[in-house]
């Protein structure tokens, strides 16, 4: 089952899960984060959504560049862990919830 699957890998997710945004050598996924979030020179425009967003390591980033977010995950541990990822940032453009994306 998936939900067991990342259930239990939130257990250890910074261990056993590749960070593709704390790996990004090129600067591509910024890059583009920055271009599509700031599309108007008055600064931050728009939504985004973060869709399988585990445990919320996009989140600070999405939320410099765009209004609104909203950032979802099949498992209720993972969105824990990116609730806490909310607060340490105090990130007030963000909701955070358990969504099955296969329904």
């Amino acid at each position: 089952e998936p939900l067991d699957y990342w259930n239990e890998q939130a257990r250890n997710y910074d261990d056993n899960i590749f960070s593709t945004i704390d790996e990004d050598s090129t600067g591509i996924i910024m890059l583009m984060i920055e271009h599509f979030g700031n599309l108007e020179e008055e600064g931050p425009q728009g939504r985004c959504i973060d869709l399988g967003c585990g445990a919320g390591k996009y989140l600070p980033k999405l939320s410099k560049h765009f209004r609104r977010v909203a950032a979802y995950d099949l498992s209720p541990k993972l969105v824990s862990l990116a609730q806490k990822e909310l607060r340490k940032h105090s990130l007030k453009n963000v909701d955070v919830g358990v969504r099955d994306l296969s329904q």
